[in-house]
């Protein structure tokens, strides 16, 4: 295979792309320095047993934890079963009976807690015939065809009382709510209308289904609408229905980080404050549900409020703001720009099929196709194609446009492959940008191909180049070579387990712990893969080709070859890098950068030892 000739007009094509997407990319970028408010929300259970447990009134508690960062209380909605657990009345049969005695000493209070029970009991059993009586101190209600269990499960909203303490005190509510089997469309319409009616401003899905689910989502969408409340959308959890109302309603959804006690137990403080903070910082959560860690001290309830504190002051000094959560716009963008970003990939992808064939029919084909790619991003569709091909094509180019070079600058020759496939996530981000991709109700699709096909194209590419594959064949293999194929193997397949939106291989604490040193020193943490692992083989891979080129009589093609395909591990977690669209763009293109500083560090380091060893080599030969 011969080295590819690199045409005139590429690298101002390749610069069209980034200029186009640079266009898209600050529509996005505009949008999230617009909505950098955090809210901190605790559930009222919680605040109920700090409180308790220290002997402070409810009211007090709520406003000193509100000076500490504060913003929302979690409110669940109450069943009549606890109700009945707390002594307000009892079940028998069909009829639920509350009784005025030392625990309901108040007509005014049973009473407005008997007319709690029949809203809930009519948006629970709409049709059935509900009957009521007073007698001698006690208000029966009777539901026809229900079952004990069925009314005890029913639910008669968020307490009043609770929601007006909490109004009072400056906080905002949201409401949990579940999903019961056999609910009807008016249920779904009457028990967000009754939260809304008593303060609450967004909605959080309680159990494993989003009230509504599934034939009367419509009308949970169409409800939140009308009454002006948000959907708080809870992060890493598989509840049905949140990605099906996600999907119809994002301009309502403000995405919900929380963590569950038994997993913070297991963390250090200080991990704790800064598994929120970046939580927010880095995927955009704009409601973190803080649980409390410190279950035992002197002041349980102060110990809470520092927590707060902690995570307040480093949402801040990360760039973040503490406010009421808003949902995300929709960016700004002319109806043709994604089409145009489309279209500008055409005759890189002619370049990219001319130099890995040297074939014009192929190189034309290619062409042809993002052509029509483009077409039909300008047309409204295609472009999740067009956005899996940009991160396919850039990298592709950059070690096409490395071979066609005849440059001797190492770290020159470097920064344009670099620059190169950076192009290819700026396309990837640019072409998907929209409010969709902001809370991920739309993601990147094919990642584990656009990582993993540019990777094994450059290895057949200077492999092709650089080794005779069929002599090799030929010959009978050596304990190296099987060893080296093992290696590369084990390499991919963890690679591979690594890879994807929902990856099943899991952090190890080594790893954490250096995570969390890299994000000490630095102001971002790069990717592993790029800084450690991808750059500096590509530098080594880049040194040993030009100190091939300039020998005639050089063995160093086939090591050349090997370390320019690892050296594309680096080149294609640029490009996934921007691939997560959820992730603030102003963030991912940090990452890139602070990434390629010490990547080049030590790949200079690596590469003078690589060096030395070539030269040592020759001369003894």
């Amino acid at each position: 295979m011969t080295r590819p000739v690199l045409p005139v007009w590429l690298l101002p094509c390749v610069a069209l792309t980034a200029l186009l997407s640079g266009y898209s990319i600050l529509t996005r970028h505009q949008v999230e320095s617009r909505n950098k408010a955090v809210t901190l929300a605790i559930e009222y259970e919680s605040v109920e047993a700090l409180a308790s447990a220290t002997g402070r009134p409810i009211d007090e508690s709520l406003r000193n934890l509100k000076a500490q960062g504060l913003g929302a209380i979690v409110l669940s909605e109450e069943t009549i079963g606890e109700l009945v657990s707390e002594g307000y009345g009892t079940v028998s049969g069909n009829e639920i009976v509350l009784r005025q005695d030392r625990v309901m000493s108040s007509e005014k209070a049973m009473e407005a807690l008997q007319t709690r029970v029949e809203r809930g009991l009519k948006n629970r059993f709409q049709g059935a015939k509900i009957v009521q009586g007073k007698e001698s101190g006690e208000r029966a209600t009777r539901v026809e065809f229900a079952s004990p269990s069925l009314i005890r499960q029913t639910s008669i909203g968020i307490n009043p009382s609770i929601a007006q303490a909490v109004k009072t005190s400056g906080l905002q509510i949201i409401c949990r709510m579940s999903n019961p089997v056999g609910v009807t469309s008016e249920y779904v319409r009457q028990t967000l209308k009754w939260a809304n009616d008593l303060g609450a401003t967004a909605f959080l899905p309680q159990g494993d289904q989003v009230l509504g689910r599934r034939d009367s989502l419509d009308d949970t969408v169409a409800t939140l609408k009308s009454l002006n409340m948000l959907y708080a959308s809870p992060e890493f959890t598989k509840i049905g229905g949140d990605a099906n109302l996600i999907g119809a309603a994002p301009e309502l959804v403000v995405r919900l980080h929380s963590a569950q006690s038994a997993e913070l137990d297991k963390m250090p403080l200080e991990e704790v404050v800064e598994r929120y903070s970046k939580a927010a910082r880095e995927r955009n959560m704009r409601i973190l549900l803080i649980r409390p860690v410190t279950f035992a001290s002197a002041d349980p309830l102060h110990s809470f409020a520092d927590l707060l504190r902690d995570i307040n002051r480093a949402i801040r000094n990360e760039g973040g703001d503490m406010g009421p959560a808003k949902p995300f716009e929709a960016p700004a963008l002319p109806s043709f720009l994604l089409g145009l970003i489309a279209l500008s990939l055409t005759p890189i992808a002619f370049f990219v099929g001319e130099g890995l064939t040297g074939r014009r029919i192929f190189s034309i084909a290619l062409a042809a196709l993002f052509l029509l790619l483009g077409l039909a991003t300008l047309a409204g569709s295609g472009r999740s194609f067009a956005a899996l091909g940009a991160s396919l094509l850039l990298p592709i180019a950059a070690f096409l446009v490395l071979d066609a070079r005849r440059g001797k600058h190492l770290l020159l020759e470097f920064l344009i492959v670099f620059a190169i496939s950076l192009v290819g996530g700026l396309a990837v981000a640019g072409l998907l940008n929209g409010l969709p991709y902001f809370i991920r109700a739309q993601e990147f699709r094919g990642v584990k191909i656009a990582v993993f096909l540019p990777i094994i194209v450059a290895a057949w590419y200077f492999a092709a180049r650089f080794v005779d594959i069929r002599g090799a064949l030929r010959n009978p293999i050596n304990w190296g070579a099987a060893f080296l194929a093992l290696f590369v193997l084990i390499a991919l397949v963890f690679m591979n387990s690594r890879t994807g939106n929902d990856n099943p291989a899991g952090v190890s604490d080594l790893e954490l712990r250096f995570r969390s040193i890299l994000d000490t020193i630095l102001m971002v943490r790069p990717r592993t893969k790029s800084f450690l692992i991808g750059h500096p083989l590509m530098i080594v891979g880049i040194g040993l080709l030009l100190q091939h080129r300039s020998r005639t009589d050089s063995k160093l093609g086939p090591w050349a070859a090997l370390f320019l395909a690892g050296g594309m591990i680096g080149q294609t977690d640029v490009v996934n890098t921007l691939c997560h669209l959820h992730t603030p763009v102003s963030l991912s293109l940090l990452r890139n950068v602070v990434g390629l500083v010490p990547g080049c560090i030590i790949g200079v380091v690596i590469w003078a030892l690589v060096q030395r060893a070539v030269r040592k080599g020759e001369g003894e030969n």
